[in-house]
Formats: C-alpha cells, structure tokens, sequence
C-alpha cells in the first residue's frame, strides 16, 4: 500500500483537470496584467513606455484593464529582457538575465576583477592591491580586448561558413543522414557563438531539435524546441509563421511526453499573442488543432469540438482540412458518435487516423476490431509506419490473448522489454503502458492472478512518472476498465478498494463530460472528488 507521502505525490503529479484549473481568455488576461504590474514595481509607467515605444496612455490602459495586444508582449521580453516563458506562464525566472545563486556569487567575483580593471583604466591605482595584481589585470583587460576586436572582425567573415552548415544540416536530416547531420551540428556549434543573428540561431536550434528526435532522444528534442520557441517570440515584435511553428512542434512534444499541462499553457499563451491578421496562417490553424487534441485529452472534448469546426469553416488549405478531420475523428469516437468500424475505414490516408483506430479497437478488446486493425494498419509492410510502435505490440498482444495463446504474454513481455531498452528516455511512460498492456491480455486469457499482480505493477509505475506527467485518455480508459474487471466492489485490500472507487470515479466523471465511448455505467463511486486524470491517485477530500 502507497505510503501517505507516495500518495500526495500521486495527487501533486496528477492535478485534478476541473473547470476551474483552465485558463479562460479572461482568466489570461488578468494574469498578464498581474505580471505587468509586478514589472511596474522595477520601471514606471514613462520609462516602460519609453523603453518599450508605446505611449504612455497605452500603457496606463493596458494596467487598468484594456486587453493586452500580443505585440506589447512581445516588446517587453525584447526590450527589458523579460523571460518570455515567465511573462506568458508565470514560471521561471523574471528576467532572462536573471541567474541562479551560484551564478550569482561567480558573478561577484567577476564584478570585482571588472572594477577593478576600472580602476586601472583610469589610472587609479590605490584601488589595485599590488603591482603584481596591477600586472595580472592588465594583461587581462588587454587580452579581453583583443578578444572582442577579433570576435568582430571574426562574425561577418564567419558567417556565410555559419550558413553552409546550417545548410548541410539541414540537408543531412532531410536525407536520413545521422552521422553526417552530427559532424555537421557540432562543427556548427563552433560557430554558433560569433553568430548575433537571431533567425539563424532559431534555425539552428530547429535542426538541432529535428536531429535529437531522430536519434531517439525526445527529451532533449523537446529542449531544444523550448529554446526555439523562445527564440522566435525574441526574434521580432510580431508573433510569426515561425513562431507558430516553434510552438506547434513543441506542443506536439509535450503530448508525446504527457506533459499535457506544459502544452496547454503553450497553447494558451500562443492564441494570445497571435495577432487577427494571423489567424489564417496555416501554422496557427495546425496549432489551434492541437490545441483542440489537448482539451480532449484532459477532459473538453466538447471545447475541442468546437475549436475544430472553427477551423474547418475556415481551412486555409486542403492539408489543414485533412489535419482537422483526424482530430474531428478522434472526437466524435471519443464522444461514442463513431464506431470502431468507422473510425477503421477511415484512417488509411492518415497515420495518426490510423494509430487511433489500433488503440480504439484495442480498448474495445472485441477480437474481430483487433483482427482488422492489426491487418489495415499494423501487418501491412510499410516502411514508417505503425509496425515498428508500442500500440503494434499492444495489439498483438490482445491479438494472442483473445485466441487463448498461452505464449503471447511471454513474447508481449520480451518485444516490450526490447522496445523499452531503445527508446530509454520514455521508460517512465512505455513501463506504465507496459504494466496495463499485460493486466489487460492477462485478464482475457483469464489469468486472474497474474492480472492482478500486473495490475499493481502499474500502479508502481504510475507512482514513478516524472511530475505533471498524465498518460493519454485512451490508455487510462483502458486501465481503469482493468481496475473494475478484476477489482470487486467489496475487495478487502486497502489500494485495491481505493482504485476501484477511483476508476469508478475516472468513467462516472468522463461520460459526464461527453465521453460515451466509455460505454459501461460502474456502480455508484465509494470515495470523494478524486484526480480522475489517473484513478491510481489519493481521492481529493472536499
């Protein structure tokens, strides 16, 4: 049984996804405001207004209620240095030029030796302790010097060489070529430090993003998307196409990830400084898309819904039409409208239609939808796509389980362990996903006790997610099904009877908001409001 300190860190990891913890445009708004505010405490209204160029007047609205435009948000990060991540989401430091306290005692010593470096410039020389000290910073001050006149001379020669790699960067991921796309980033790292242009280190970074991805490390793929989102906010006072882009890569990382709250305050904050002009890009309608996938996955699906025909009635392109009606799918088979058999003759044009209809069949565990998946989208021979996935084991898995293949937990155990090694940085995630697959092939093949221990193996590994990690609605759906399956309503043990009540609490609260895919009715919920994004978390007391 969790101890009560691995419960709250349960119910801190999972926070309860209510009404009240999302973020209306109003909400936004007043939250900007009350960081602007807290600027007002290091500059006054005139010299804000003057160091930003806005009028005075403007100011002075936007603190006493006028909406805020996404453009003087903008032209505060770049013209007072403020961290563009704190001002859109409150975490963070101020300032980016603020330090951590280690930095900051280097940076004392440094301040000595460069008031010092002061006083020997002007010739004041009872500030220096000695000649020797006198002669040591001397020969630094001309040294640093030096530096700064070859650093200048250096930047323009070196950039068309900065650019050529950038180019055979770019080339080589383009081509599949990971060796040559690392000699490549690292020769460009070289350079990267001469180079002032802010384009041309966003374009870097991008690469740099595309390139770790690639060889399977997402975490600091995501990394680097962060910084490319941040560059491109920097980058000038408009929020572009290349910001868009910056953030629609990144949030497509962090649902990857599960970090669904890091991707929603990214949504959130990028709608919000997205100018009317722009609202027809094709980059900022992929990412209100997404953003619709993140409000379904945390339990608006019916919002989501929406934000999707608001861009199908205004498509910019035939792709973007295409990219909505993926989403629109996953939305009208979360919302019980489409069936298996729908949503399967659907997705052939689409891999994400596609890995949709494979986890869908999965959770409906009918053998005959699983058949069909593993056949339509799996078994098909197709380089790149979903045989080499997690979800191809998982429906393989089932697959044998539903034929009363004894062997097919033994081989499901050793391709996921084998998976797991390769791609490390997910172990976290791929365990739990891991730990549900074999409850749920052991509870089919009728293998009551090995369901059971499975089932608290996934209840480790959910303990053991990074924080503010939710795994998808799907796999909790699933995982909560095997909670109510093998977990009666009078169960003696303590954590078993306490997740029974949870997921009771997961369906009761999700078919309430619209998701009828969960087409059974539990018995009626034992426990108290509980964090339904993981029925594994302490029920919260009201």
């Amino acid at each position: 049984m969790p101890s009560a300190a691995a419960k709250k860190r349960m119910s801190d990891q999972l926070p309860y996804p209510d009404d009240q913890s999302r973020l209306s445009v109003t909400d936004l708004d007043a939250q900007l405001r009350e960081r602007l505010e807290r600027l007002l405490q290091d500059h006054s209204q005139a010299d804000l207004a003057r160091k930003t160029g806005w009028t005075r007047s403007n100011v002075n609205r936007y603190v006493h209620g006028a909406k805020i435009p996404g453009e003087f948000l903008v032209t505060l990060c770049t013209a007072l240095n403020v961290n563009p991540v704190w001002l859109l989401t409150g975490k963070g430091d101020l300032y980016v030029t603020d330090v951590s306290a280690n930095t900051q005692t280097n940076a004392h010593e440094l301040l000595r030796l460069i008031e010092a470096l002061n006083a020997v410039d002007k010739m004041r020389l009872g500030q220096v302790a000695s000649k020797l000290h006198l002669k040591v910073l001397h020969d630094l001050r001309e040294a640093m010097r030096k530096y700064r006149d070859v650093r200048d001379a250096l930047k323009d020669k070196l950039r068309p060489a900065f650019e050529q790699l950038l180019a055979d960067l770019r080339q080589a991921l383009e081509r599949g070529k990971l060796e040559r796309a690392t000699n490549a980033r690292e020769s460009a790292a070289q350079l990267a430090d001469f180079c002032d242009d802010p384009n041309l280190l966003l374009e870097f970074d991008q690469h740099q993003a595309t390139l770790e991805y690639m060889l399977k490390r997402p975490k600091s793929a995501t990394e680097y998307q962060r910084r490319s989102f941040v560059r491109s906010l920097l980058a000038g006072r408009d929020f572009t196409a290349e910001s868009a882009v910056a953030a629609h890569n990144l949030v497509i990382s962090l649902v990857a990830a599960g970090q669904l709250d890091e991707a929603e305050n990214i949504c959130q904050a990028a709608r919000a400084l997205i100018p009317l002009r722009a609202k027809r890009l094709e980059s900022f309608q992929r990412l209100l898309i997404l953003h619709a996938d993140v409000m379904m996955e945390l339990g608006n699906v019916n919002e989501g819904v929406k934000v999707i025909q608001s861009v199908l009635a205004e498509a910019a392109s035939e792709g973007i039409r295409a990219f909505a009606l993926d989403y629109s799918t996953k939305a009208l088979a979360l919302g019980g409208t489409l069936q298996y058999e729908n949503i399967g003759s659907a997705a052939g044009a689409s891999l994400s239609r596609a890995g949709l209809a494979v986890l869908y069949a999965c959770w409906t565990e009918n053998p005959a939808h699983v058949r069909d998946a593993c056949a339509r989208h799996i078994d098909t021979g197709v380089e790149g796509g979903l045989g080499s996935t997690f979800v191809a084991l998982h429906a393989h898995a089932l697959l044998g389980a539903a034929s009363g293949d004894a062997n097919a937990l033994i081989r499901f155990r050793g391709d996921a362990e084998s998976y797991i090694k390769f791609h490390s940085e997910e172990q976290e995630l791929l365990s739990l996903y891991g730990s549900i697959v074999e409850t749920q092939a052991a509870r089919l093949l009728a293998r009551t006790d090995e369901a059971r221990s499975a089932l608290l193996g996934a209840a480790d590994h959910w303990e053991g997610l990074p924080k503010g990690t939710t795994p998808s609605f799907l796999l909790r759906a699933i995982h909560a099904r095997n909670v109510l399956d093998l977990v009666t309503t009078n169960e003696r043990k303590e954590e078993l009877a306490a997740m029974r009540a949870q997921a009771e609490a997961f369906i009761a609260e999700y078919r309430g908001k619209g998701y009828h895919c969960l087409v059974w009715q539990p018995p009626q919920a034992t426990s108290t409001v509980v964090n339904s994004r993981g029925v594994l978390t302490t029920p919260r007391v009201t």
